[in-house]
């Protein structure tokens, strides 16, 4: 036989076909487990198969895939159906991603302007709120008729001074200057920058959209079914966006019967500290662990930014099993 076993080979009882099998580990020159797929283990009677070896010419043919069931779990968060929400913490899906959850506020700075240190003095002064740049003091008396709402003035009949609520004469010049437009058409109060969607913060010129620092991403158990056992995982890989200043780091975790544990680095390199390279080989998760999930951790360093995951995969492989185990007979010795 050859020291790397390459050279086994299995046939059913009559030698006309090939079984398919996987070498799940091995000590070259001593001794390899191997799993063998059999077309049925009835109980009534043995089953009786043959393995072949000696040809120093061919190279294995072990295959995972082909000798157990195989399947994998996909999640490309279009309804976030396979995220656990009990465990997630500041994520948000939207859109086929998930982001770090985000916020409309008023806690920010007026860039550039020395005389516009608050939020509400920021536009008039003709300052961007931050992020953005500042374009200089606004004089409004020179302001052009059209970029006088732009410019925080106030238009009335002509362009001159700060825009007070009052003076707005349309929605969108009313909502622009954060003044809230009431349902008689009238323009008064104070737009609040809560409660905004992203897409509403971004147009009010004294709000801007914030994200979490950091958010955890769970999925749901997998497998689901209970009653398969995972024989070995084989790959993870995913699709994520991480701008500069943002990170992503993904882990495996497994049931310990009372709590979830990360997999130790003994059976999973590299999970303690987390993977950011996709695809990540785990192939040395074995059956111990039963059911997994998996774990995102989602940070920036500038809150006005966020990483983001389209999906993530993980495929593994699984056997059914039974109580007691089958008993093999390989010769005379027993093997359980």
């Amino acid at each position: 036989m050859q020291p790397d076993f390459d050279d086994l080979r299995f046939t059913n009882f009559d030698g006309t076909k090939n079984l398919s099998y996987w070498l799940e580990s091995k000590s070259d020159s001593n001794w390899a487990d191997v799993w063998v797929k059999v077309d049925s283990l009835p109980e009534s009677y043995n089953t009786i198969i043959y393995m072949y070896y000696g040809n120093s010419s061919v190279s294995s043919i072990s295959s995972l895939a082909d000798t157990f069931f195989s399947s994998s779990f996909t999640d490309t968060f279009i309804d976030g159906t396979k995220i656990n929400s009990t465990d997630s913490e500041n994520i948000n899906v939207d859109g086929g991603e998930v982001n770090l959850l985000g916020s409309c506020s008023n806690t920010g700075s007026c860039v550039g302007c020395a005389d516009s240190g608050s939020c509400g003095n920021c536009a008039p002064a003709g300052c961007n709120w931050n992020p953005g740049s500042c374009s200089g003091s606004c004089n409004c008396l020179f302001v052009a008729d059209c970029k006088c709402d732009n410019m925080g003035c106030g238009k009335f009949l002509f362009c001159s001074g700060a825009c007070s609520c009052n003076q707005a004469t349309s929605q969108s010049c009313c909502e622009a200057h954060s003044c809230s437009w009431n349902s008689a058409g009238h323009c008064g109060g104070t737009l609040s920058c809560s409660g905004l969607t992203e897409g509403q913060c971004n147009s009010c010129t004294q709000c801007f959209w914030s994200y979490s620092s950091i958010g955890t991403l769970i999925s749901v158990t997998i497998p689901e079914n209970t009653f398969q056992r995972i024989a070995v995982g084989t790959l993870l890989f995913w699709t994520d966006t991480k701008p500069i200043g943002t990170d992503i780091k993904y882990h495996i975790e497994y049931f310990s019967g009372t709590s979830w544990q990360l997999i130790p680095d003994t059976d999973l390199s590299g999970n303690s500290a987390g993977f950011d390279t996709s695809p990540v080989n785990i192939y040395s998760i074995k059956s111990d662990y039963g059911q997994i999930r998996l774990k995102a951790a989602l940070s920036t360093t500038n809150t006005l930014i966020t990483p983001s995951v389209q999906d993530w995969t993980v495929t593994y492989h699984y056997r059914k099993y039974a109580s007691p185990e089958p008993t093999y007979i390989i010769g005379a010795e027993e093997l359980v």
